[in-house]
């Protein structure tokens, strides 16, 4: 580093402790009319995509599962690894559970569909 970048560097680090961002004023007003138009927007998006709470929620949820696996194995592994472990034990059991719930309803599928119509 060359004198004049030693210079430079010092200057803007000089700079960045004496400043203060300045403070944007909002009056009570203003502030109770963006909150109002945000709640607004927020009730018309979910008027029109009634699914978008249910998809969040289902989200949140199925993260807040799987982190305390991930949490878990990532004290002995690498936490990728333990992202993609987690992940595939998840599919593996839900393949199983599939399968599993196809093969029950199999023996039953005839008692579920309509009787064919007799061909002439």
């Amino acid at each position: 580093m060359t004198k004049t970048d030693r210079r430079a560097s010092d200057a803007v680090e000089r700079h960045a402790r004496r400043h203060v961002p300045a403070q944007i004023r909002i009056s009570k007003r203003i502030r109770s009319l963006l909150i109002g138009v945000g709640i607004v927007l927020v009730a018309i998006v979910l008027r029109a995509a009634p699914s978008i709470p249910v998809i969040l929620l289902g989200g949140a949820t199925l993260a807040l599962i799987l982190s305390f696996p991930v949490r878990l194995l990532s004290r002995i592994l690498p936490r990728k690894v333990a992202i993609l472990l987690t992940l595939l034990v998840l599919v593996g059991v839900l393949t199983v559970g599939l399968l599993v719930l196809c093969r029950s309803s199999s023996g039953n599928s005839l008692a579920w569909s309509p009787p064919c119509p007799a061909w002439r």
